[in-house]
């Protein structure tokens, strides 16, 4: 780390690293490695590997992989939870009721996971 100092209040970085102004340096800085919280994040890490020839940037296209996998549990909540797999309508009035309902139910769904996420990103 080229300056220590301005990745104290950083969560990123001391959710994995103690730093501390040394004592023995009037300007040197401690770093030390959480070994038992990057053992606990090993435990369950996983590997994910994107390979694309339209976005260079590693975030920018874990951001999208996040954003399409979304979409993707979206329908599955559709289908699954909401007991949209089939519809078992005998008109297309029906059905189409049936949709819109299962939309709205979706849209409710996601609003109250978005607040849960929120609000777990607040907790210390």
């Amino acid at each position: 780390m080229e300056n220590p100092c301005k990745y104290i209040n950083n969560k990123e970085y001391t959710k994995y690293l103690i730093i501390r102004r040394s004592e023995k340096e009037a300007i040197g800085y401690t770093v030390n490695l959480r070994e038992d919280v990057v053992e606990a994040e090993l435990k369950t890490a996983g590997w994910l590997i994107i390979i694309s020839s339209f976005i260079s940037d590693a975030k920018e296209a874990i951001k999208i992989y996040r954003e399409k996998d979304i979409v993707e549990k979206g329908f599955n909540r559709l289908k699954n939870c909401l007991d949209l797999r089939r519809i078992r309508v005998r008109s297309e009035e029906s059905m189409q009721n049936k949709v819109f309902i299962g939309f709205i139910a979706l849209i409710l769904l996601s609003g109250i996971h978005n607040v849960m996420v929120e609000k777990s990103y607040m907790v210390p």
